[in-house]
C-alpha cells in the first residue's frame, strides 16, 4: 500500500521530508556511523521508548490499567492509544505531536498484549485478556475524539503454533476496531517494518558500510499487515500506513539521516519515533481532513490539521497515499 504523490499536487511538508530522508538513506551504499554509534545500537530493545508504571515490562498477572497522558495535558482534544509494545513504541513521536498541535494523548499499553482478542503463542500473560478487556472499557467511558491502535500483526500464531488464517485474524481486528462508541474515531496506526538483521548486532558489525544492514522491503512485511487494514477499514476505522515513511518501493534503511531506524529487529527506536512525530501529525490531520464531515472525532482532527501548514489539505493528503479514511467510517 505504498502511495505515490501526484505529479501536480505537492503533499504536506513533513511527510515530504520523511520521504526524502528515506529514499537517501536506501540509495547510499557506503555510509559509516561512528564508533559511539555502533555501540548505542548494540544496546538493542533498551533504545525503544519504556514507560514506567504506564506500561511495566513485566505485568505478570495484573489487571489493573494506569492511562499515561502525553503531549498537552490540558488540551480539549484528546486522543486515546490502545496496544501492546507497538503503541508504546510511538510515544516519543505522539508527545511531539501533543506539544506542538494541541493534543493530549491518553495510552493503555501492555507488553506483549495484543489489543486484538486473539489467543496468541507465547503470550505469557495471565492477565492480558483482562487487562484488555478493561483497558476497553476505560476508552468506550472516557469518550475521546479519536482512538490509535498499534499493536503486532507480523506474524501472529495460535497457541498451538499453527498460523492463524485470513479470515479469521481479519475478524479479530475487526471486532477491535467496531467495539468503540461511534463518537470516538478509531484509527489503525501501523507500517513498522521487520529488520532482517537485527541492528542491534549487525550495525555494530558493518559500522563501515551500514547498508549491509538493510531490509528488502518485500521482506519486511508481511501479509498479514494488508490483512489488517484491510480488516480494519471494512470495520469502519481510518488507516495510517507508515511503510512510505521507513521504506522505499525496494528497501528499509537501518540508518535514516544518523538515527538509529531500529531498537531491535522488530520496534522503533526513540530517537527515530521521535523524527517521525511531525509526519505522524500530518497524517493525523489528514484523517481528520478525509473523513467524512459528520463522523465523530474529525473535527478535533482537523484542528490538528489547522495548525500544521499550508500544505495540509484534502487532496494534499489524498496525493501522499498514506491515510485511507474509508466512506462508511462508523
Amino acid at each position: 500500500m505504498m502511495g505515490a504523490a501526484s505529479a501536480s499536487v505537492a503533499i504536506p511538508s513533513h511527510i515530504a521530508a520523511a520521504r526524502t530522508l528515506v529514499a537517501t538513506a536506501a540509495t547510499a551504499t557506503n555510509t559509516s556511523i561512528s564508533p559511539a554509534l555502533a555501540s548505542q545500537a548494540a544496546q538493542g530493545i533498551s533504545l525503544m521508548f519504556w514507560g514506567t508504571t504506564c506500561h511495566p515490562a513485566n505485568p505478570g498477572s495484573s489487571t489493573t490499567v494506569t492511562p499515561c497522558t502525553y503531549g498537552q495535558a490540558s488540551a480539549t482534544t484528546t486522543i486515546d492509544v490502545f496496544g501492546d509494545s507497538f503503541a508504546q513504541m510511538l510515544l516519543p513521536a505522539l508527545n511531539q505531536i501533543g506539544v506542538m498541535y494541541h493534543v493530549k494523548f491518553v495510552v493503555l499499553s501492555r507488553t506483549g498484549c495484543s489489543a486484538f482478542a486473539a489467543p496468541v503463542a507465547n503470550q505469557n500473560d495471565a492477565g492480558c485478556d483482562a487487562w484488555r478487556a478493561n483497558a476497553m472499557a476505560y476508552i468506550k467511558s472516557s469518550a475521546p475524539s479519536a482512538l490509535i491502535i498499534d499493536s503486532i500483526i507480523r506474524w501472529p500464531l495460535m497457541p498451538n503454533g499453527t498460523g492463524y488464517t485470513w479470515p479469521a485474524w481479519r475478524n479479530y481486528v475487526a471486532a477491535t476496531m467496531s467495539a468503540f462508541p461511534k463518537s470516538t474515531l478509531p484509527i489503525l496506526l501501523t507500517g513498522t517494518p521487520g529488520a532482517t538483521l537485527d541492528p542491534s548486532s549487525c550495525l555494530p558489525l558493518h559500522a563501515h558500510k551500514v547498508s549491509l544492514c538493510n531490509t528488502a522491503a518485500s521482506a519486511a512485511y508481511t501479509p498479514f499487515m494488508a490483512q489488517s487494514m484491510s480488516a480494519a477499514i471494512t470495520a469502519g476505522a481510518a488507516v495510517v500506513n507508515l511503510q512510505s515513511l521507513l521504506c522505499t518501493a525496494t528497501t528499509c534503511p537501518a540508518v535514516m539521516n544518523g538515527i538509529l531506524v531500529h531498537a531491535e529487529a522488530q520496534h522503533l527506536s526513540s530517537t527515530m519515533s521521535a523524527a517521525m512525530g511531525p509526519a505522524i501529525g500530518d497524517a493525523l490531520g489528514c484523517v481528520g481532513l478525509l473523513a467524512p464531515t459528520a463522523t465523530g472525532g474529525a473535527a478535533s482532527l482537523r484542528q490538528v490539521a489547522s495548525q500544521i501548514g499550508v500544505t495540509e489539505t484534502v487532496a494534499t493528503c489524498r496525493a501522499t497515499g498514506l491515510v485511507t479514511v474509508p466512506s462508511n467510517i462508523r
